[in-house]
């Protein structure tokens, strides 16, 4: 099969929506299909080969290389009147003007389509969309979202069914491994410091939590604007043995952190899905997350983790999983003994079942 997949942002970038991305083509590949990825990121050259998959940049000179092309249904409409894909899969978040821009194109070309929405809609832009977004996403197009959380809003927004398609990873490179050796009990948090990831929020619950509990440490992976501030606040509150910032590092160094820690803690209220907690949780990691986040697809309250409502929960959560040994040891054990799920092999053939959807939904009249 010949698949196009359209995304706003592409390596080098290396955000959660383009690190999918580019899991997705390749494992694809794997399968047998020719894959190509269009992109406005802008890279060492505007056509080349990576891992098997064809990457093809639509750029324009844009002020801090923003992502993106003032003539995005022109540009898009010539490259996929070349291609002649058996079906294009577009790629959208909250702000993605050239993925807008391709799926007018792809409805313009009639080609058969799969819309994904890797994030959550606020309210604002629920409202924003809404009105473009109807006009394409009713039948023939497949629309799905990466959880059930965040497929129910799109729902509700475009008034149009919206399938679950979650994010997918590698079982070999994420099941669990023998612990290291450490001392206390050790929370990990693998995120983009950002506000919208609210690790300000993180930093004070866990401050409030281990307080009087010298043993409790909070490893903070992950880079981003917000890091200096946070830093300057985690000092100034006398805590910055207790919470450490490693920064980006390999994901070879994030499964050794994983190993020689006992939880995860996520504190984003609007995770669409939450592609670190899910890792976490497959090397065998209890984690804690928000109930309201699409996290809650794939952890149990009690059983493999805590979901909480508020950041009093969190904190609470994260000082019952420092002082109680037995509940840190069940949920532990629970999350060990799971099997990994989202792996690829399980997620390509729901990704396939949704391009067969658009093929037969094209031949149908309308």
């Amino acid at each position: 099969m010949r698949i196009v997949h359209i995304s706003d942002c592409f390596a080098p970038r290396t955000g959660g929506m383009e690190t999918q991305v580019r899991a997705l083509a390749t494992e694809q590949v794997k399968a047998g299909h020719q894959v190509t990825v269009l992109t406005a990121t802008p890279g060492s050259s505007t056509s080349h080969v990576d891992d098997g998959v064809g990457v093809v940049r639509l750029t324009v000179r844009t002020p801090g290389d923003l992502p993106i092309h003032p003539r995005t249904r022109t540009v898009v409409t010539a490259s996929l009147a070349e291609m002649s894909p058996d079906v294009v899969h577009v790629h959208v978040g909250e702000v993605s003007p050239f993925a807008w821009g391709g799926i007018r194109a792809v409805c313009g070309l009639g080609l058969p389509r799969v819309v994904t929405v890797h994030s959550v809609w606020s309210p604002v832009m629920r409202r924003l969309v809404a009105p473009m977004a109807r006009r394409w996403a009713r039948p023939p197009t497949v629309v799905s979202a990466v959880s059930v959380m965040a497929a129910d809003r799109v729902g509700f927004a475009l008034a149009v069914n919206v399938h679950v398609l979650p994010n997918g990873i590698d079982a070999s490179v994420w099941g669990p491994e023998p612990p290291l050796a450490h001392t206390g009990v050790r929370f990990v948090a693998v995120q983009r410091l950002a506000p919208r990831k609210r690790t300000g929020a993180l930093v004070r619950a866990f401050a409030a939590a281990s307080t009087g509990y010298p043993d409790m440490h909070l490893v903070i992976i992950g880079d981003g604007p917000a890091r200096r501030s946070l830093e300057r606040r985690v000092a100034s509150w006398g805590r910055a043995e207790a919470i450490t910032f490693l920064g980006r590092v390999t994901p070879e160094s994030i499964r050794e952190t994983f190993r020689s820690s006992d939880t995860f803690v996520q504190a984003s209220r609007r995770e669409s899905f939450g592609i670190a907690a899910l890792e976490a949780r497959a090397s065998g990691l209890p984690v804690i997350a928000y109930g309201e986040s699409g996290t809650a697809d794939f952890i149990s309250h009690g059983v493999d983790g805590l979901l909480v409502d508020d950041d009093a929960g969190l904190a609470r959560a994260i000082g019952d999983m420092g002082r109680d040994s037995v509940l840190r040891s069940r949920l532990t054990s629970n999350a060990r003994g799971k099997p990994v799920e989202h792996a690829w092999d399980q997620v390509i053939p729901a990704v396939d079942e949704l391009y067969e959807r658009a093929v037969t939904a094209i031949r149908l009249p309308r």
